[in-house]
């Protein structure tokens, strides 16, 4: 029979989380031989990381490139979750070699950010949640014996149907002010990868005294990514998508769909890291100015997990993969 080297491993039944979800799985632990230590514990840990390049001229065609780092260990939790001395807290104590398993939960608290990676143009971020599960040594110098899973959590928001927001703005054409009454409605706060997001406009412009030709709808994303204590930040805002609607009367009266395209990353805010998403409109004149304040009109929306990302992506449990496991069964205390 073949003999398995010492390990730890985690099972999950799957992979994706929400906030204030409950982690249910098993740790499999094989020793080879003794180990000295007791306690067995599972760890959450949510580190960010970042690395970006900033590049600056200093002449007509030459430029500086420099670059920044910082990371960032926002969660670090432990919870025990076996004791093989039952509470002896002998020094001496060890393990025998052999096969263990035991199931366990960890609830995941309620708020926190989703995971998160993105990298382009030498720009580098990501937000990730690791499980470690541990058996902690107790001889001082020797490092626990320890196994990890890299996890994948959604953030959690307050869903809200059928917003309308109002709002009188006022936007200066060519040194003259016009007043824009915005009566916006979204079907939802929240969406997800492959939804609609419908904006309903009611704008009454009978106030204006500028000749406005249309408003430029605009989905928006906006990241920042902060390093060097804060004192860095880079910002990227780009348009995920844009609609014209025309004007044609005193009253604009209209609904833009927006299609929530699959691979969208998710709403995510972190402490380095922060990703954001809104709705723009924007008034447009016929007039050619020197000077323009168009004062656009903002409703912020946030991207979520699919149910579907939150379902799938199981793991395999150890068992059916390997034909030597039998193992001591174990229960969480």
């Amino acid at each position: 029979m073949e003999q398995l080297k010492t390990f730890i491993n985690i099972y999950l039944q799957k992979l994706n989380f929400l906030s204030n979800e409950t982690i249910q799985g098993l740790i499999y632990i094989n020793l080879e031989k003794p180990f000295h230590g007791n306690l067995l514990q599972i760890r959450i840990q949510g580190i960010e990381e970042i690395n970006i390049k900033f590049s600056e001229f200093v002449g007509e065609d030459d430029y500086i490139t420099t670059y920044a780092k910082e990371s960032n260990n926002f969660l670090n939790y432990s919870l025990l979750i076996y004791d093989y001395a039952n509470g002896s807290n002998r020094k001496d104590f060890q393990i025998e070699p052999g096969q263990y398993q035991i199931p366990f939960q960890l609830k995941i608290a309620e708020k926190l950010p989703s995971s998160f990676f993105y990298e382009e143009e030498g720009d580098k971020g990501s937000l990730k949640y690791v499980l470690t599960a541990q058996i902690l040594s107790n001889k001082t110098n020797v490092k626990p014996l320890s196994g990890n899973k890299e996890i994948f959590i959604g953030q959690k928001v307050q869903m809200q149907q059928q917003i309308t927001y109002t709002k009188i703005r006022t936007s200066t054409f060519c040194c003259t002010s016009s007043l824009i009454n915005y009566n916006v409605q979204l079907n939802s706060n929240c969406f997800s990868p492959n939804e609609i997001i419908k904006v309903r406009l009611d704008i009454d412009i009978s106030k204006c005294r500028d000749k406005l030709s249309n408003f430029t709808v605009k989905f928006m994303r906006r990241l920042e990514m902060k390093a060097n204590k804060g004192t860095s930040t880079k910002t990227e805002i780009k348009t995920e998508q844009n609609a014209c609607v025309l004007v044609k009367g005193s009253r604009i009266q209209q609904v833009v769909e927006f299609l929530v395209q699959k691979n969208i990353k998710l709403t995510c805010q972190g402490q380095l890291i922060q990703l954001g998403y809104y709705i723009e409109i924007v008034p447009n004149t016929t007039k050619k100015c020197c000077a323009i304040d168009q004062k656009s009109f903002f409703v912020q929306i946030y991207i979520i997990p699919a149910q579907d990302q939150i379902q799938n992506d199981n793991d395999t449990p150890y068992e059916l993969v390997n034909k030597n496991w039998n193992p001591v069964q174990l229960k969480q205390i």
